[in-house]
């Protein structure tokens, strides 16, 4: 269930939006499979305390392969960030320059600037199948 406050554009006031993981995905999975340099098919994201999980499946020649990028959500300017922390891939965890690798495709692709969002975002709450955002009105 969406629970949200709000104030008016402009007036600096505080805001409180709760997203279910449905719902973040409803939001998040059409822009990555609209863009075609996004490294991974079938994407999906789990959300549990403190850490994401992007599911999804990564080419290798003419195979599929199951991925799992696994990362926490920081701040940067008032904007949230994905920080990888690991991969695996067909449940084997890839070495640190995999890692790196990927996170550099995925924070590329989810890139957001803070004229991408309304308010200035303060605080990303990683819960049980939920993410709260708290921040400010610009």
């Amino acid at each position: 269930m969406r629970t949200a406050t709000a104030a008016a554009p402009g007036s600096h006031q505080p805001v409180s939006l709760t997203l279910s993981e449905a719902e973040v995905n409803a939001i998040a999975v059409p822009e990555m499979e609209n863009d075609a340099d996004f490294p991974l098919q079938q994407p999906s994201i789990q959300i549990l305390p403190g850490k994401v999980i992007l599911n999804g499946q990564a080419s290798l020649g003419p195979t599929l392969l199951p991925v799992a990028v696994t990362g926490s959500v920081g701040l940067t300017g008032g904007v949230p960030t994905l920080a990888v922390t690991s991969v695996q891939a067909s449940g084997i965890t890839a070495p640190q320059s995999i890692v790196r690798q990927v996170s550099d495709q995925v924070t590329n692709s989810l890139r957001l600037t803070p004229d991408d969002l309304p308010i200035t975002v303060q605080t990303v709450t990683l819960g049980d199948h939920t993410m709260t955002v708290t921040g400010v009105t610009k």
